[in-house]
């Protein structure tokens, strides 16, 4: 039994969890993609029972697949920074995305062969679908900010002055959210949103909570431990706290769990004594912070997923 993890093994995620499957008396070997595209020698025998990236593998012994989707299917842009100039975009795009072919075949192929496999393909883009989450999660009664996609500058000022204080950020990819009130309207450059959609959402009061699930059941739940008004905007968090959700707030992440395609991901909540609110959930979430600081055991949670 055989069981892969793939991504950039330097992320302490995939240390707790190749730990946690070794002490359950499984083999873990990562696949690093920190290097790729690279000259790792990768081939998919169609019809075959082996398949090589780095030495072979024979498919009836890979029984649990769990890929770092963010390393795979949408790394950031910035990795390959050096490489726009020497290539041109074209090759570049080009490339990154025959090695993503390939990796997202593999894992329908593990599927097709009866692994557990995390993110099948199809299943991985769920954070770029902020959107569609938003609706879905509405629809289905969660608890979510009132919030608005859009490139309209009018439609934005009339959020803003809606809801006094507002929160906004891209509808995909990774930067820090950023807050904008009614008396930043006059000087906010909105009419720069004719180049790209931009996500509205009410600020909501309290603690940043991150839950996560497993096949639609809360396995961890972590309060970080800030002064600032969110932990995105800090370069260092020094510690988080294990939660214990209220019965509607677990409700909601595992209704939101249901929603999502995914089997495992993260709801990122707002928390207060009395209110909640569900503001977004993503595939290949962190837990490293959160079990390195006694919160969760979410490499456990995953180690037993993978090997039983």
């Amino acid at each position: 039994m055989t069981i892969v993890l793939i991504g950039e093994a330097e992320f302490k995620e995939f240390e707790l969890l190749a730990e946690a499957v070794a002490e359950r008396g499984e083999e873990a070997v990562v696949w690093d993609t920190t290097d790729w595209p690279s000259d790792v020698p990768v081939t998919f025998d169609v019809g075959g029972d082996t398949v090589t990236v780095g030495r072979e593998f024979d498919l009836d012994e890979v029984t649990g697949v769990f890929p770092w989707v963010h390393h795979i299917f949408h790394p950031s842009l910035s990795r390959f920074a050096d490489d726009f100039e020497d290539e041109g975009t074209r090759n570049l795009f080009m490339k990154t995305d025959q090695w993503r072919g390939i990796f997202r075949s593999l894992l329908g192929l593990f599927d097709d062969r009866g692994a557990t496999v995390f993110y099948p393909p199809g299943t991985q883009h769920y954070d770029e679908w902020k959107p569609l989450q938003m609706e879905q999660f509405t629809a289905e009664g969660i608890s979510v900010p009132d919030t608005v996609f859009t490139t309209d500058p009018d439609r934005a000022r009339e959020f803003v002055a809606d809801h006094g204080e507002v929160v906004y950020k891209p509808v995909v990819e990774e930067a820090w959210p950023n807050r904008l009130s009614e008396s930043d309207l006059e000087t906010a450059p909105l009419d720069r949103l004719a180049n790209a959609p931009v996500q509205f959402q009410e600020y909501v009061e309290g603690d940043d909570v991150r839950a996560f699930f497993l096949d639609g059941e809360v396995v961890g739940a972590s309060r970080y431990v800030t002064d600032e008004w969110t932990f995105k905007t800090e370069s260092r968090i020094d510690d988080a706290e294990s939660v214990d959700l209220r019965d509607e707030v677990r409700r909601d992440v595992e209704r939101a769990g249901e929603v999502s395609p995914m089997r495992f991901g993260a709801a990122d909540l707002r928390v207060s004594d009395e209110t909640h609110a569900l503001l977004e959930v993503n595939p290949g979430p962190r837990f490293a912070f959160h079990d390195l600081y006694s919160a969760t055991d979410i490499a456990g949670v995953l180690a037993d997923a993978l090997v039983n």
